[in-house]
């Protein structure tokens, strides 16, 4: 008697659950009550890699079916289906909104789980799987609402455990909305007052969110925070150089009028402090890079072109591992090229040969810092000019010139423009290089 297509599927997608829920991430063992992983020891790995292929080649198909099902309406093997799909899109899915599809079907299963009462449709590892995926990958605006919703009905449910909210935390904090660190601070106090004090990276991961979104009030709180509950011993470490560095990005991108002042007290802090034996308060080249930023942002060229000179010289003596990079140097190099000084060509042509002499090949980007003191020259040498589209063209051509095509053409084209205000006046240099900048079209 032969064996029917649907019972192949039927078998399949049982094993392809199976898998899942021995594929599981275990909760922090600081925590009473979490759960741990269970190895999936025993298991083919080419019979679980063929299930896939074979199961899931159209998940979203799957995964719009069990949404759109009627509420109580799911079967035991639409639960499995559904557990199969929520394994691939956190495993296996490339796609971009893996993560969320992941978390609707939690969702929904969830819903299923209130309505019917049965326990057994989703484990808490399972969920924490997709929060770890969430964590990890960039998701939406939207799933910031679904994560809420998803917490308070698992808060609702017997399957829950305390020790899932540091989960929650990160992938909160990972999601697009403006207000996703607020909602997972929001949870970093609802852990503090179920007994779970939060560690250092739960703290880091809230502050990392703020700080993308330059809220540097918000980042000087936690900090502030973290320094008490570090004080009163309950947090191991207070801010550390990576907490320090972090509220030194958020000032590189809050725009506000006072942000270089206080990154530049911020990096003495952290100066000072490894000066006094704090070998953790030890600032980077990172930490240095976004106090530059703050200084290129607010068009404070000549502080730029000392803390260049100051990272040069740490770097040098042995107190950087790394030193300025061609980011850094092209930095200064376009601050310099906006400043409009009279001598801005000659300070910036300076730099470029000091970054060469010290072993920093420029790329195209640097070289388009160098055209704009052209451009803001009221007549630009003709010969200088010159001279730099030879050199370009042959460091490009010869392979020693790193850029995107977007970027030559960029380059050729502004270099057009100078050449038309030249003293010269070289209106025929300018239409080769319009013919050449096509070329990269």
């Amino acid at each position: 008697m032969k064996t029917s297509f649907s019972e192949y599927s039927s078998t399949a997608l049982l094993c392809l659950a199976l898998l899942f829920s021995l594929d599981v991430m275990a909760f922090s063992p600081k925590h009473p009550g979490s759960l741990k992983s269970k190895p999936a020891t025993g298991i083919n790995n080419n019979f679980k890699s063929n299930t896939k292929k074979s199961l899931l080649g159209k998940p979203d198909t799957f995964t719009n079916r069990i949404l759109t099902a009627h509420a109580g309406s799911l079967t035991p093997a639409m639960h499995d289906h559904a557990k199969g799909v929520i394994w691939f899109n956190v495993k296996k899915s490339k796609s971009a909104d893996a993560s969320d599809q992941a978390l609707r079907l939690v969702e929904r299963l969830l819903e299923e789980q209130e309505i019917t009462g049965d326990t057994d449709i989703l484990s808490m590892g399972q969920v924490v799987n997709v929060l770890t995926a969430c964590r990890r990958n960039s998701v939406e605006s939207g799933t910031l609402s679904r994560l809420t919703k998803v917490m308070h009905m698992l808060e609702r449910s017997t399957i829950w455990d305390d020790s899932v909210l540091p989960h929650f935390v990160g992938a909160l904090a990972n999601c697009k909305a403006m207000n996703a660190p607020k909602s997972a601070e929001h949870v970093l106090i609802r852990m503090q007052k179920r007994g779970i004090i939060p560690n250092e990276r739960h703290f880091g991961t809230v502050l990392s969110s703020y700080a993308k979104r330059g809220k540097v009030k918000e980042v000087e709180m936690l900090m502030n925070i973290m320094s008490d509950l570090h004080a009163s011993g309950q947090l191991e470490q207070g801010p550390t150089r990576i907490t320090m560095t972090t509220a030194l990005y958020a000032l590189s991108r809050s725009g506000e009028k006072n942000a270089p002042g206080r990154a530049q007290a911020l990096v003495k802090k952290m100066e000072v402090a490894h000066a006094d034996g704090n070998r953790d308060m030890k600032p980077d080249i990172i930490a240095y890079s976004n106090l530059l930023n703050c200084f290129t942002s607010h068009k404070m060229t000549k502080d730029a072109e000392e803390l260049l000179l100051k990272v040069e010289s740490l770097y040098d003596d042995g107190f950087l591992q790394k030193g300025p990079d061609t980011i850094f140097y092209s930095s200064v190099l376009n601050a310099i090229a906006q400043s409009c000084d009279d001598d801005a060509f000659q300070r910036a042509e300076a730099l470029l040969h000091r970054m060469e002499c010290r072993g920093v090949r420029p790329n195209i980007i640097t070289y388009n810092s160098l055209v704009k003191c052209f451009l803001n020259q009221a007549s630009p040498s003709y010969e200088q000019m010159k001279d730099l589209v030879q050199k370009v063209q042959y460091l490009y051509e010869s392979g020693q010139l790193k850029g995107t095509p977007d970027n030559m053409q960029r380059f050729y084209r502004s270099m057009m423009s100078a050449f038309v205000k030249s003293d010269a006046g070289k209106e025929t240099d300018a239409m080769g290089l319009w013919t050449r900048s096509t070329i990269y079209s």
